[in-house]
């Protein structure tokens, strides 16, 4: 079956076919503290239902833990983490502190990136590690030691620097160190493993014969910034962009124009490494890209750039809209064929009690959108009969009536999320919730676009299911900001609190793209154009993102000469796999970044998937 086609009715056409054939996911009901106290009934709390063997990092501030954030390997481990803030490798360890810059090892199915530090700041031993303040992009760290002495470490993915404050007096360097001299009176540079990096100072510091830093502070807090030389990069021009007193930086999201806009800013002219996909999109103005200082990273050749606001610019791919579907005699005979052929297998029993939170999820999307085409066919008592299995189902999902049912979400006061009654696939530890969640979100769409009675009823649970997998309020209490995507790199992530070496993973990003998708046509649909925007954005970057990294774009020069596919099966921090969690088959690799598809799949209309697939 060839998926691409050059012409976009044809394309429509190919997709209707797809939902009609292909299936989808599953979801549950919660207790939420609702601001709507009429609809608290309709959920379940926690309590001791859920037991989540993960200890919940200490927080200074009440917010809920981003748990599939670039740094969720500390909520797990926090005084013993692998973290990958690009372009930097972030050790923390209860009695040391390590960065690098890790190379890249490329091998026929997977591309690695070693995991040792450069450079190590030897600490007291502690056990007492904290999430400090989290924000869009940035996290900060502490470790507390005896007497009220402390380290804090902030870091973001894409900052040129990783910033260091402490009232401890000494820090002792070590690792495979050859050298270090000074730059000037606030300024060391360190020579390690091949490579350069540079600290810059709040105040002049002293260096024994044993590389023992003297702060001389005075039991004051100090700050410190470690930052890498690239070559070719004059160290005067990358201390206009550093700072000791961390700036405050941010990302948000906007469509102006039919294009969607991502802002990364800070308060301050800062140093900024760009991945390649950020390079292309990037606008040039008020801002210096030093283009001949790249860093070679897992994510491509990272260009630094100094300013105060990046604007990067990406075309929208605006989802098609199936009321507007024309179809000629012959497609519509040819959808009608197949669609009769996926009737004679519809029961009304059809959802089982014993599915969980994604193979349920992925048969409310699969009638779904058999209701679409019965409905774009005119076949009314068809329409009619599957429109009254998906109410039913769903509203089961949206209501728990207690001890008997099976059916429903719980709201875990630990975390702030929903958690699914039957979870699957590590749902119960947040992984994967945009992948299992955008399917049942897609179906209370569908339903809803047909009875708008429907959509008033069940709009507390939809909702609740939205910010649980893409909340865009930074000061919610009830559920993190963003807790799948990635801000900085413009895409999902799915492993939830799960410890992994290579860090954070995201598998499916088609799945990805329809929770997004799902989420824009939800919002679109109760005319809030602010928040449909924002899933509109996020659709718009997880698609680009697929294009180039999942499906290897060769302008791009992201995946080295050894890697022998045009796909990635697995995503992660720390490497690329060349294979799924169920298989590693061309077949099985290519088609979980494609399924479902939708109306938005045209994305793919790309010739490398379109060869790769034929």
């Amino acid at each position: 079956m060839r998926i691409v086609q050059k012409n976009t009715k044809l394309i429509v056409v190919v997709i209707l076919i797809a939902l009609a054939v292909f299936i989808a996911a599953i979801v549950t009901k919660a207790k939420i503290p609702l601001e709507q106290k009429t609809a608290e009934e309709t959920f379940r709390t926690s309590g001791d239902a859920w037991s989540i063997n993960v200890k919940p990092v200490e927080i200074k501030r009440n917010f809920p833990l981003r748990t599939s954030a670039w740094w969720k390997n500390a909520i797990i481990n926090p005084c013993n983490a692998l973290l990958y803030p690009y372009p930097y490798l972030l050790a923390l360890r209860k009695n040391e502190i390590g960065i690098g810059v890790p190379s890249i090892n490329a091998q026929d199915n997977a591309v690695i990136t070693t995991k040792e530090s450069d450079l190590l700041i030897q600490t007291p031993v502690t056990d007492r590690c904290l999430v400090e303040n989290q924000n869009t992009l940035a996290v900060t760290f502490v470790q507390n030691f005896e007497k009220e002495d402390f380290i804090k470490i902030t870091a973001s993915k894409g900052l040129g620097f990783i910033n260091i404050s402490t009232n401890l007096n000494k820090l002792t360097l070590a690792g495979p160190i050859t050298k270090i001299e000074n730059y000037n009176d606030k300024v060391l540079l360190i020579s390690s493993n091949f490579k350069k990096y540079g600290i810059l100072f709040d105040r002049t510091p002293t260096i024994s014969a044993q590389n023992t830093l003297v702060l001389n502070n005075n039991d004051q807090e100090a700050r410190l910034s470690i930052f890498y030389v690239p070559a070719n990069l004059d160290i005067s021009k990358i201390l206009t962009g550093v700072y000791t007193n961390y700036p405050s930086i941010g990302s948000r999201l906007d469509i102006d124009r039919g294009q969607t806009k991502n802002i990364i800013s800070s308060q301050k002219n800062t140093i900024w490494y760009l991945l390649p996909t950020q390079k292309k999109a990037l606008v040039i103005k008020n801002i210096e890209l030093l283009d001949n200082s790249n860093i070679a990273t897992l994510r491509g050749n990272m260009t630094p750039v100094i300013g105060s606001e990046l604007s990067l610019l990406y075309a929208v791919n605006k989802p098609l809209d199936i009321d507007s579907v024309k179809l000629a005699d012959s497609e519509r005979a040819n959808l009608k064929k197949l669609f009769d052929e996926d009737m004679k297998i519809v029961s009304d029993k059809i959802f089982s009690t014993e599915a969980g939170s994604y193979w349920q999820g992925k048969l409310l999307f699969k009638y779904s959108n058999l209701m679409y085409v019965a409905h774009l066919l005119e076949e009314t008592e068809n329409y009619t009969r599957l429109k009254d299995m998906l109410t039913v189902e769903l509203r089961d999902w949206s209501n728990y009536t207690g001890s008997t049912d099976k059916k429903y979400f719980i709201y875990d006061e630990q975390y702030g999320g929903l958690i699914s009654s039957k979870p699957e696939y590590g749902n119960e530890t947040y992984s994967d919730h945009h992948l299992q969640y955008g399917y049942f979100i897609y179906a209370y769409t569908a339903v809803s676009s047909y009875d708008n009675d429907f959509r008033i009823q069940n709009k507390p649970i939809v909702d609740y299911l939205i910010k649980d997998i893409a909340n865009t309020d930074e000061q919610s209490k009830y559920f993190p900001y963003q807790r799948h995507f990635d801000m900085f790199e413009g895409h999902g992530y799915a492993s939830g609190l799960n410890y992994f070496v290579d860090g954070n993973n995201q598998e499916s990003s088609s799945e990805a793209v329809n929770a997004w998708y799902s989420s824009y046509l939800w919002e679109k649909l109760n005319n809030n154009p602010v928040l449909a925007n924002q899933y509109l954005a996020m659709l718009t970057l997880e698609q680009n993102f697929a294009n180039n990294y999942y499906f290897n774009n060769p302008n791009t020069n992201i995946m080295p000469a050894e890697y022998k596919h045009d796909s990635v099966g697995i995503l992660w921090e720390g490497k690329y796999d060349f294979a799924t969690w169920f298989g590693n088959k061309k077949e099985e690799v290519l088609g979980i970044q494609l399924i479902p598809f939708t109306l938005v799949s045209y994305y793919l209309k790309n010739p490398r998937i379109e060869q790769a697939v034929s």
